[in-house]
């Protein structure tokens, strides 16, 4: 899980799934890889996109990062 905004940073480059307090652009949950952390707002790409989404730190309720299992 990710708590704050250090773990997020730690993270940067890594797959997460982030669900929100409140809708952002008609969704509460997004998952896609992080992109980069500025002061209080934490940035993805989603779905493949190379379009950023701007986060709130404050609109998240749940982050985690998600593991890759290799065989």
């Amino acid at each position: 899980p990710l708590f704050t905004l250090v773990h997020y940073e730690r993270f940067v480059g890594s797959e997460v799934k982030l669900r929100l307090h409140a809708p952002l652009s008609g969704r509460r949950q997004y998952q896609g890889l992080l992109k980069r952390v500025d002061a209080e707002t934490v940035y993805l790409t989603v779905d493949g996109s190379v379009q950023e989404i701007a986060i709130p730190f404050s609109a998240i309720d749940r982050g985690n990062v998600i593991g890759k299992i290799e065989f």
